[in-house]
């Protein structure tokens, strides 16, 4: 039978083993999508500019380059957002390793060493949230104001 402490270091082993996958599941969904899209954003834009004649470029030119820009600067964020999740994951594994070890040596079930990866993670993945979401939200920018170049010039 297990004692207590071995009950809840087989809990934080499973809790670990799920950072691990999220890990893997934060790195391989949205940023995909978000970086595919503005991809494919900047190759239709810098297309559409190629084909305008100069004549067509004068009055709407803005909506293109503000397009452009924001879906360069999606996919940077995005870059950025990757290595602060990346960071917040590792912390947290670490964590999670710092507590097995203290629990094996004293009943203690959080030290500062632990704490100090708690308050990193935080900030790490706080971070990730806001980059997510800026990332997120020029992409979408970038759409409409793509979108309003079509719905203006045709």
């Amino acid at each position: 039978m297990k004692t207590d402490i071995e009950k809840v270091i087989t809990e934080i082993k499973d809790k670990k083993l799920k950072a691990i996958e999220s890990v893997k599941y934060s790195t391989d969904r949205i940023d995909i999508v978000v970086i595919s899209l503005s991809t494919g954003a900047i190759a239709l834009t810098i297309n559409i500019i190629s084909n305008l004649k100069e004549c067509e470029l004068t009055n709407l030119i803005w909506f293109l380059k503000l397009s452009l820009l924001s879906f360069v600067v999606s996919i940077i964020l995005n870059l950025l957002s990757q290595l602060s999740s990346f960071y917040h994951f590792k912390l947290k594994v670490e964590r999670f390793d710092i507590q097995i070890e203290n629990l094996r040596k004293t009943s203690e079930k959080d030290d500062e060493k632990s704490n100090t990866y708690k308050t990193k993670m935080f900030y790490y993945n706080k971070i990730t949230n806001i980059l997510n979401y800026l990332s997120t939200y020029l992409l979408i920018i970038g759409i409409i104001l793509l979108s309003l170049f079509f719905i203006i010039k045709y």
